[in-house]
C-alpha cells in the first residue's frame, strides 16, 4: 500500500464506492479544495472510477506500510472490515 496525498475540488471527499482499497482521512483544506490522505496499492487503484478520479496534485508520500498515527487514527470502519475478513 502507498500513502498518498491529493486534492479534491468535489463538495465530497469520499471515495466514489465503498470500500476504498485502504484507509483515508479529510486532512483539511487548500483553498476550496479538500486535502485526502489515502492509502491505495497504486496510482491506478487510486485514480480509478471506484477511487478518486479527479484527485489532483498527487503526491506518493513514500510509505509503503499502512501506519495509524494521533493525527490518522486507524478508521472504524477500517478496523471493523479488517475483523470481519481475518
Amino acid at each position: 500500500m502507498h500513502r498518498f496525498w491529493f486534492l479534491i475540488s468535489d463538495d465530497d471527499y469520499r471515495p466514489m464506492a465503498w470500500p476504498p482499497s485502504g484507509p483515508y482521512w479529510n486532512s483539511g483544506f487548500v483553498g476550496d479544495k479538500f486535502v485526502v490522505v489515502a492509502y491505495a496499492p497504486d496510482l491506478e487503484t487510486l485514480t480509478n472510477d471506484a477511487h478518486w478520479p479527479d484527485a489532483e496534485e498527487i503526491d506518493d508520500l513514500g510509505e509503503k506500510q499502512i501506519t495509524f498515527t494521533d493525527r490518522f487514527p486507524e478508521p472504524e470502519w477500517w478496523r471493523k472490515l479488517r475483523e470481519e475478513s481475518a
